[in-house]
Formats: C-alpha cells, sequence, structure tokens
C-alpha cells in the first residue's frame, strides 16, 4: 500500500464548486504513469488505468463521489512467480462531510458490545480543507481490488509427501507416526 499519492496523480475539486454545480473528473494514465502506479504497488507492470467520477453535492454540506476505476494489471504468481495477468472493474460510491457535520446516528461505547451491521452503509468520509482530491478514493479502491494471491491456471504447490519421496529421504515426520501407534498401547 501507499501512504501518500505523488501529487502528479492527484486531481483536486474544489469543494465550494462542487457542491454549486456536479463536476466530472475522467483520468486516463499516461505509459509513464501506469510505470509509476506499477511501482508504486509493486506490480510487474499496469498496461492500463482510468477512471470517471461525477463528484456532486450531498446532504447540503458534503459529496459524494460516484464512479467507476477500469485498470488492467499483471501480478506475480504466487507459486510460479509467472506474470499473471488481471482486469479490475471497480464501481465507486462514497460520501465525505465536513468535521462538524452530524453523521447520523452515533453509537456510544461505555464498555458495552457493539453491533456493526457489515451490510449497512460505509458512514460519510471526513472533508478537511477547501478542496478534495478525488484520485485517492480511486486508488485505494484500486488497492483493494487487487489480487491477493494471483495464482497461473493450473499452478500448483508440490506435494511435500510425494517430493520426500522422490529423493530417498524419510520424512521428519515418520518418527513422529511411529511415537504414536506406541503412545496408543
Amino acid at each position: 500500500m501507499i501512504d501518500q499519492l505523488p501529487d502528479n496523480l492527484k486531481h483536486w475539486v474544489l469543494i465550494s464548486d462542487a457542491l454549486k454545480r456536479p463536476e466530472t473528473v475522467r483520468f486516463t494514465a499516461s505509459a509513464e504513469e501506469c510505470a509509476e502506479i506499477a511501482k508504486l504497488y509493486s506490480l510487474p507492470d499496469v498496461t492500463a488505468f482510468s477512471f470517471e467520477i461525477e463528484v456532486e453535492a450531498w446532504r447540503k454540506q458534503g459529496l459524494r463521489l460516484k464512479g467507476d476505476l477500469k485498470a488492467e494489471v499483471i501480478q506475480s504468481c504466487v507459486v510460479t512467480l509467472e506474470p499473471v495477468p488481471g482486469t479490475i472493474r471497480e464501481e465507486m460510491d462514497i460520501c465525505f462531510l465536513p468535521e462538524g457535520a452530524s453523521r447520523g446516528r452515533q453509537v456510544e461505547a461505555s464498555g458495552k458490545e457493539i453491533m456493526i451491521d457489515p451490510e449497512a452503509e460505509d458512514p460519510p468520509e471526513i472533508l478537511t480543507g477547501n478542496r478534495l482530491d478525488v484520485a485517492t478514493p480511486a486508488f485505494e479502491h484500486f488497492a483493494l481490488a487487487l489480487n491477493p494471491y494471483p495464482r497461473l491456471e493450473g499452478a500448483h504447490l508440490p506435494d511435500t509427501e510425494d517430493e520426500d519421496e522422490d529423493d530417498g529421504r524419510e520424512s521428519p515426520f515418520a518418527a513422529l507416526k511411529g511415537l504414536q501407534g506406541q503412545l496408543k498401547s
């Protein structure tokens, strides 16, 4: 993951302008930007990356980002380390409210159990300052959409029991298996 997005990949929107009228932010990464994205996420390659996000007013003082993210990536197979192509298609829908705004019903944790509904709508993010970087949430969605264990079709780890038999060595667990029989008697 990245701590902070480089300035050349950020796309700022003035909050006051977006509250007055919706804005659409479109970004298609150049070859150099794709290489930078691949480096940021420790990927062998990113061959395409783009997003289109509609920014509109939400609850009078907040903003809503709704859009699509598309990417074509190359990851390393967790078994063979060979390249694994992947396609990412993500829909985004994120709401933001200013720091002091009411966020709806609050749950107090006074030593009691807190019930969280995983299917419930996410709480709004916090807006700070007078502008919002629309690219950062897009890159967060990208990071979460990456396959954590990319694997080539048909790639599998060798069976360790077969390896032990093939090279003629006895498994270190064979001695334990003999002890197991003695314990039962």
